[in-house]
């Protein structure tokens, strides 16, 4: 069966894996990993579709003037917001003036837009934004009007608030944060509860447009009572927050990091799940465009993908009430958004905000670049945010992904609608996403790769030791014991020149003259490229006042040679990179340094704690992912790795299940059976010291 391969833009990938059904072989899919993702989901699947959905506009592009008899038939509280724009507009603009001009129009209608939407103390954003069942419920009189601006419209409310569930509560702190807000040019100070549950997992709860902590209760409480600690921050110029201008997540996204932060900075290895809902949905997606090392999920309700889609939606509050106003609604204002929106980035967000709308930070370049585990949730009945946003931001998130879509549920309001289902697939996404925590970095212990460096000995000889008596030719032949049973390395004539001992894991050397240089070898493995240390505890065991030994030691033809004046002992290293993968001798012996005619012709030297071990303690970087190719039993990874190591693949358990070497050229190909639902298993790197990297997640969905 052939391997169909797509590679998208950035190298970021999806893999969808074949199946093979009742119906027969579906397709396989072959997918491109982001760099810096650490989960990879194998989608075993079958739908056939493999290309990501394109951004597109699900707006209605016809546009109808409406007749007075149409106003009329419209809820008492849809009348008064067209009354109040209407009102508005004949203050702003002249419509019975012969010098009235479409450019005055269009300026009107992005100033309202701009002021609804960006700034906080706007006095009409209520009466462009408060529509829906709760709005027409409402009996506004004059007085009512002021009291619209404090309604929230990013997360529906329930019928009765929980501020009593939280003001009750005996585990709570108002935290500050203190940011600078560049349009208005000074520095702001930003407000947030915090529910300390004391726990090492920190959820933080980011509320909607023209919202507030409060308004976020309801998942507060859900989360609490699963555990976490709640940080429910104010978003700037929202609550008990400074500030006066609203961005949408542009700037608010640098917050939402700056509170993780704060609350890393309290507690080192405390695990962030981030939540979120419409605008607040979009900062929690934004702000991890450059994954958090401490953040573990993103959960975004009934968010927007751009900037641009979103501001078009904001257009509509205005133009689609305006078609109820005579004159101005004879212009196709669908017709002229882009328009429209080109007047409000260069009229005011780039002078006022210092962003452009069109190359901004967005929710869908985010995803695209961050395999943080992400949860997509959408009413599939909400009016403001159409259902395929959430949709746009599924397909073409990378990294582990799942999405909600709540039947009958308006903007926001997928957690009351159906709260069995919610909290239900909110509660799994956050255990599965536990189970793909990826494998911390391991340092490997520092091995002694020499044998028997207590010395023990047989008949005839110290075991996995040869002897020398020059240094280059070293031999393992049987010796003989003299009658201190010491070991006699070198006779001249029927004097011992050169013997040794050994007692508690101490080699005691004896030199006579300065003929013999005692050394002992052992032949030990060593890589290309690695750097070892050699280091023992020398010191001058001689009965002498003026005659000292020396200590050799090192590899191959490396060799210090250390005099041993004093009689304390002495501790010895010398580092070694070995040239070439061999076996090379490690070596270590005595001889007599200096003897006085008027001292001892000998000397004793005491040689212990020997340690031969590779200083690689450095875990190789993650295995970089490049394809992953399912085939009909198989899927097989390639990639690149750190060279003369290892790829392993662990189970969830850690039990190594494959592994494969990597050679000169750092790459590596290894492959896996298909595996059933809801498996997940770990791609590491292990180097040949047995350090081994962060892992990769292998999710079988």
């Amino acid at each position: 069966m052939k391997n169909r391969t797509s590679k998208f833009k950035k190298a970021s990938l999806l893999l969808s894996a074949s199946l093979i059904t009742g119906g027969g072989l579906l397709p396989t899919f072959v997918t491109f990993a982001e760099e810096n993702s650490s989960v990879y989901v194998i989608e075993q699947t079958n739908d056939t579709n493999n290309d990501k959905m394109e951004l597109q506009s699900s707006l209605s592009n016809l546009y109808t003037a409406k007749t007075p008899e149409e106003r009329s038939l419209l809820p008492e509280s849809e009348q008064v917001i067209i009354d109040e724009i209407e009102r508005l507009l004949n203050q702003e603009v002249n419509l019975s003036s012969r010098t009235l001009t479409e450019d005055a129009l269009n300026k009107f209608v992005i100033d309202l837009a701009y002021g609804i939407a960006f700034e906080r103390n706007n006095p009409t954003f209520a009466a462009i934004l408060e529509i829906g069942e709760r709005l027409g419920a409402l009996n506004l009189s004059s007085t009512d009007r002021s009291n619209l601006f404090q309604v929230d419209s990013g997360i529906a409310l329930p019928e009765k608030p929980l501020s009593d569930w939280f003001n009750q509560l005996p585990n709570t702190e108002t935290r500050t944060l203190k940011v600078f807000e560049k349009a208005a040019n000074k520095e702001i100070y930003l407000k947030a509860q915090y529910i300390d549950n004391d726990s090492d997992k920190t959820l933080i709860l980011h509320h909607g447009y023209r919202s507030m902590f409060e308004d976020m209760l309801p998942q507060a409480k859900f989360f609490s009572e699963l555990g976490y600690n709640i940080l429910l921050p104010d978003a700037r110029s929202h609550g008990k927050s400074e500030g006066e201008y609203i961005t949408f997540g542009y700037y608010e996204q640098d917050d939402l990091n700056n509170w993780i932060n704060q609350e890393v900075a309290e507690k080192n290895d405390q695990s962030i799940y981030l939540y979120g809902g419409s605008m607040g949905a979009a900062t929690v997606t934004m702000s991890q465009k450059k994954r958090h090392p401490n953040v573990k999920a993103v959960i975004e309700d009934c968010g927007f993908s751009t900037m641009e889609e979103q501001f078009r939606s904001v257009l509509r509050l205005v133009t689609d009430r305006i078609s109820f106003i005579p004159i101005i609604n004879q212009f196709d204002w669908y017709g002229k958004e882009t328009q429209l929106l080109d007047l409000l980035n260069n009229r005011h967000i780039i002078p006022k905000l210092s962003f452009d709308l069109f190359n901004a930070d967005s929710p869908l370049k985010s995803v695209q670049q961050s395999g943080v585990p992400q949860l997509f949730i959408h009413g599939e009945a909400d009016w403001f945010i159409k259902p395929n946003e959430m949709n746009v931001l599924y397909n073409n998130a990378i990294g582990y992904k799942e999405k909600l879509s709540v039947p009958g549920a308006d903007h926001g309001a997928s957690f009351h609608v159906a709260p069995e289902l919610y909290k239900k697939t909110v509660t799994s996404f956050l255990a599965r996403v536990d189970q793909m925590d990826t494998l911390s970095p391991i340092v490997a212990e520092d091995l002694n790769l020499l044998k028997n460096t207590e010395f023990n000995s047989t008949e005839t000889g110290f075991i996995d030791w040869l002897t020398s008596v020059d240094g280059d030719n070293f031999s393992s032949d049987a010796l003989s014991r003299n009658k201190y049973s010491e070991f006699v390395i070198e006779k001249k004539g029927s004097e011992d020149i050169g013997t040794a001992s050994s007692a508690q894991g101490n080699l005691r050397l004896f030199n006579r003259y300065h003929g013999p240089q005692l050394q002992f070898g052992q032949p030990v493995p060593l890589i290309k490229g690695e750097t070892y240390e050699l280091s023992l505890k020398a010191s001058n065991d001689s009965s002498s006042t003026w005659s000292y030994p020396n200590v050799t030691y090192g590899f191959n033809t490396t060799i210090k040679d250390d005099a041993l004046k004093n009689k304390h002992q002495e501790e010895k290293k010398l580092t070694y990179t070995s040239p070439t993968t061999d076996t090379t001798l490690v070596k270590l012996g005595s001889r007599v340094g200096y003897h006085s005619w008027i001292d001892h012709n000998y000397t004793h030297t005491i040689i212990k704690d020997i340690r031969l071990i590779n200083t690689d303690r450095t875990p190789p970087k993650e295995v970089t992912i490049d394809t992953i190719t399912a085939q009909e039993n198989t899927v097989t990874l390639t990639g690149k790795a750190e060279t003369n190591s290892k790829v392993l693949i662990k189970d969830s358990g850690s039990t190594i299940l494959h592994e494969t070497p990597v050679g000169e050229t750092g790459t590596f190909s290894i492959s896996i059976a298909k595996q059933s639902s809801d498996s997940l298993f770990h791609v590491v790197n292990r180097d040949v010291k047995g350090n081994t990297s962060a892992s990769k997640v292998l999710y079988f969905k």
